[in-house]
């Protein structure tokens, strides 16, 4: 019997309370340009009571798909429960209303060829959609996708508050070696900031990458 190698990129995907918006980021996943064998998905899904866990369960993917459930306990433990369980040399952060394009894995693979020592962030644009609340549709979205921007040009010189880790990717064994995320930030945000710090301490350079692009489907209040 012939065992099939272990993948070499894990995608993990914290998840609370989106059951649609992680439909969409799984379906989107399974129509990679990357061929299937190599990535594996892992949902972590953080105390959802929105039957997240019957897609899960029923979801049919051309890809190894893991779900893992737990008490609610934030974004930071979420992730850090997927990376122990990962088996991918190389780990990819993918929040879950992301929706990633087809040459999504592809591209953070490539990034990373002959590069052990870098996290790279990949383009996250907001969709501006019709039923965005006014201030996400005139403030948030614009500003931000501009912001996008301003990271792609190669005079850039990345600053703490450009760091976002809803899509990005590192090695495994670099996010193992720093303690992964802090686990005390429990309400969403800062703790991708905390964690870039660690980061550039222990010396992983920080890419901007515009080609690994998962287009945002913006649902925070």
């Amino acid at each position: 019997m012939t065992m099939n190698p272990a993948p070499e990129i894990s995608v993990i995907i914290p998840t609370y309370q989106r059951r649609d918006s992680l439909t969409r980021a799984l379906l989107a996943l399974a129509q990679q340009s990357m061929p299937a064998e190599r990535f594996e998905v892992i949902v972590v899904v953080d105390g959802s009571e929105d039957g997240t866990r019957d897609l899960l369960a029923d979801f049919q993917a051309p890809y190894d798909l893991r779900s893992l459930w737990q008490p609610n306990r934030g974004r930071a433990a979420a992730i850090n429960a997927g990376i122990q369980v990962a088996s991918g040399v190389l780990l990819i952060l993918l929040d879950d209303d992301m929706e990633p394009a087809r040459g999504f894995v592809a591209a953070h693979a490539q990034a990373h060829q002959g590069q052990p020592r870098l996290g790279i962030m990949g383009a996250a644009p907001i969709e501006i959609s019709t039923g965005l609340p006014p201030l996400v549709a005139h403030y948030v979205a614009p500003k931000f996708n501009r912001h996008l921007g301003q990271l792609a040009r190669p005079d850039h010189t990345l600053v703490l508050r450009d760091f976002y880790s809803g899509n990005f990717s590192v090695r495994r064994s670099v996010l193992l070696e720093i303690g992964a995320f802090d686990e005390a930030f429990r309400i969403y945000g800062n703790e991708d900031l905390e964690l870039s710090i660690r980061l550039l301490r222990a010396g992983v350079r920080l890419r901007f990458c515009a080609q690994s692009l998962a287009v945002q489907h913006y649902s925070k209040n």
